[in-house]
């Protein structure tokens, strides 16, 4: 190493860190950084040789991922268990200068606290702001869930990378900040008896598991904030019969709120990429049929609700484990 730079070792507690945080996050009470939304994280600069090492923690037995980018070249996918640890994200680095930076792959609900960082070497002023923020709102499609499934597998937390979906890499693009809020299943308007989070419920949250509320005054405020949703709406209000003419006038208004919440004390521009469901169309009719398909695996056939993908579920759930990988 330099040796007119001190690279000595250490370890700095988030709190003490700078760093630069994507996405809602919270501060705990030991001032780590818990992170739960679609692709937030954190970056930060160092002058520093060798290993980068940090302290996490995750809140769920199954195993997540995070893509780790070293002076803008993706490094590597980290897969994280429950554990308290310490994980290398970085490897043989030289001494000089390096931007490092860590996103979750999955969607709120499933959260890590980062504790601290440890370095041969010092940090640096946090990495600066993007002149531009780009705020996405959604469903599973802005989730990127089983954006990176293969063809007749089932679903599972390694097929779903939120730092792959369209609004980051939009983001990443226009060599802007992003904040992605999304939630598979989540719909625009809240109906008695109907799945699915209520996002104009959920995007008043810092992060969707937790009571804590945005603080929409103290926080960086988008210039554009990009909503798509409806298409659970459409699905499940008009084709399951959850809908009256009298609901739709009533879930007309609260559409409406949605948006206020968004644009009071905001100047940013708007983009709604699905038609809503408040829209008067025609609605298609889904109905599944009785008949059976033929399992991949074992080879029995069971009806349409028992499948995923093209395994029947008792075959899914023998072959992923609690780590959200195969058993065998």
């Amino acid at each position: 190493p330099d040796t007119l730079t001190d690279y000595s070792a250490q370890t700095i507690a988030m709190k003490n860190a700078e760093y630069k945080k994507t996405g809602r996050t919270i501060t705990g009470t030991d001032g780590s950084l818990y992170a739960e939304m679609t692709a937030s994280g954190f970056s930060f600069n160092a002058d520093c040789y060798g290993d980068v090492t940090l302290t996490i923690q995750q809140t769920h037995n199954d195993r997540r991922y995070y893509t780790v980018i070293v002076d803008g070249v993706e490094s590597e996918v980290l897969a994280i268990g429950n554990a308290k640890q310490e994980i290398i994200i970085a490897r043989g680095l030289s001494s000089k200068p390096h931007t490092i930076e860590i996103y979750k792959h999955s969607e709120g609900g499933y959260g890590i606290s980062f504790y601290g960082i440890s370095i041969n070497g010092k940090l640096l002023e946090a990495p600066k702001d993007n002149d531009l923020l780009i705020e996405f709102v959604g469903d599973s499609i802005t989730c990127g869930l089983g954006n990176l499934i293969k063809k007749g597998e089932p679903m599972a937390g390694h097929s779903q990378n939120g730092y792959k979906a369209y609004g980051t890499q939009t983001a990443r693009m226009l060599s802007a900040d992003w904040s992605n809020i999304s939630k598979s299943g989540s719909v625009l308007v809240n109906v008695s008896g109907m799945p699915g989070a209520h996002m104009p419920s959920e995007y008043k949250k810092a992060v969707n598991s937790k009571t804590d509320l945005w603080n929409f005054e103290a926080n960086r405020k988008a210039d554009i904030v990009v909503v798509n949703l409806g298409t659970n709406d459409y699905v499940r209000l008009h084709s399951s019969g959850y809908e009256t003419d009298e609901q739709k006038k009533k879930n007309q208004k609260r559409a409406g709120w949605f948006f206020m919440v968004i644009t009071l004390g905001f100047a940013c521009y708007i983009i709604f990429t699905v038609i809503p469901q408040t829209i008067d169309f025609e609605p298609v009719h889904i109905t599944r049929s009785n008949q059976k398909e033929k399992c991949a695996m074992c080879g029995k056939m069971v009806s349409e609700d028992d499948m995923r993908g093209k395994w029947c579920k008792d075959c899914q759930n023998d072959a992923f484990g609690e780590d959200g990988w195969y058993n065998k």
